[in-house]
């Protein structure tokens, strides 16, 4: 099954005809509900107030995900990022030879590279694992500046 975002960030979940005759009901639940879910993307750089607006997402139902980063000292209330989706996002850009706060622009083609379609891979089992189907969802990470 591929699940991805079209362009009203909507996301789409399309399963070839012989993976859905073997669908359990459960998962046929899942491919529809999915297919009426929207992911709200929170794209700031660090200390930029985006915290306090995702955080004002989630308060108003928006699905962040099971895993979010801990509160710290310099963000008590919290930074609402998915821990797993920060890890994916630090993984693909290590790869490259980058941080969360390198500036500049992206290796040319690094979007068709093997460790971007592992990460892809690995943030649509996260979604599959971390969030609440029935929901939208916000999803935060400043490393988004980079990755968009």
């Amino acid at each position: 099954m591929k699940i991805k975002l079209d362009v009203n960030n909507r996301i789409s979940a399309n399963m070839p005809h012989r993976e859905l005759a073997h669908a359990t009901g459960r998962q046929e639940r899942l491919i529809k509900s999915m297919r009426e879910t929207s992911i709200l993307f929170i794209v700031g750089t660090h200390r930029s107030g985006t915290s306090a607006v995702t955080g004002v997402c989630n308060i108003l139902g928006l699905d962040a995900g099971r895993t979010l980063m801990a509160p710290a000292s310099d963000n008590p209330k919290g930074f609402y990022e998915n821990q797993r989706i920060v890890d994916a996002h630090d993984r693909l850009l290590c790869a490259m030879g980058w941080d969360w706060d390198t500036v500049g622009t992206l290796p040319e083609g690094w979007l068709e590279s093997p460790e971007a379609s592992a990460t892809q891979d690995r943030l649509v089992a996260i979604c599959r694992e971390d969030f609440d189907p029935s929901k939208n969802w916000v999803v935060k990470d400043p490393r988004l500046c980079l990755l968009m």
